[in-house]
């Protein structure tokens, strides 16, 4: 494997990887790209590993939301039994999360509105980023969202005029879980 931009189909060619060596980070000649030919929708749409552990992973998959899960306007924070979601600047139709604490810290979300070629109403479709490996930030880790969420709304048909935001754009929240209760 050559390059970081050839992985996941493409959706690393602007992010900016964490230094390899430094914690534990692989050069990319030492990473296994299990990416199908083509993406799932929804299901998974690349995952990469380490050779030899299977718990150093990197993974983006795409699906419908769930019932709970449904595009909301952007807020400050969002208590749910799975930790603490944030919410980052977005646009009309396109949210981004970060889940802080509780089962999945350190998962990254992107939901978006879909209209079907059928009508009726939007439905949400959810993206979901784990990065075991610590390969990219936080910057990183949504410039691949939205790079990967363009290429969802187009495998899941979406027929509405989605506007992905630049990842400059995106707002930033806290690291780390605050002490409210939402």
């Amino acid at each position: 494997m050559a390059d970081y931009d050839e992985l996941c189909h493409g959706v690393f060619a602007e992010v900016k990887f964490n230094e390899p060596g430094v914690k534990g980070i692989a050069p990319p000649e030492r990473i296994v790209d299990e990416t199908e030919a083509g993406p799932q929708y929804p299901g998974n749409f690349c995952t990469l590993r380490r050779p030899g552990d299977e718990s150093l992973k990197f993974d983006i998959s795409y699906a419908w939301a769930a019932s709970g899960s449904e595009f909301r306007l952007p807020e400050e924070h969002l208590n749910s039994d799975l930790g603490q979601e944030w919410y980052y600047g977005g646009t009309e139709h396109v949210e981004l999360i970060a889940m802080i604490g509780g089962a999945e810290i350190g998962v990254r979300k992107i939901r978006f509105l879909c209209q079907e070629q059928g009508g009726g109403e939007p439905r949400t479709v959810e993206g979901r980023l784990e990065d075991w490996m610590d390969l990219i930030g936080r910057d990183g880790e949504f410039s691949v969202l939205l790079a990967s969420g363009e290429k969802a709304a187009k495998g899941f048909g979406c027929r509405n005029d989605l506007v992905f935001p630049d990842v400059a754009d995106v707002e930033h929240a806290p690291e780390a879980s605050p002490s409210v209760n939402g």
